[in-house]
């Protein structure tokens, strides 16, 4: 589950993705090649610093799925 590179997540918390200087995703999600497509794909979204992530005990990860708990059966 990724979001995107403008969303209000990385907004709000850049520090939970991996930004360059500017604010902008130093690496983007995708998949590599494999049978099914041969060029793989680039997905474009932010990738997540798992290293801040745990530091901060995945409080986003845990209120982000909260919410959707509350929200959906």
């Amino acid at each position: 589950m990724y979001v995107s590179a403008d969303s209000a997540d990385v907004w709000s918390e850049p520090s939970l993705f991996e930004l360059d200087k500017s604010g902008r995703p130093a690496g983007l999600a995708g998949v590599p090649p494999d049978y099914f497509n041969t060029k793989g794909q680039l997905w474009g979204n932010p990738t997540y610093d798992w290293n801040e992530l745990r530091r901060k005990n995945y409080s986003w990860w845990i209120r982000r799925f909260s919410r959707m708990f509350e929200l959906y059966d």
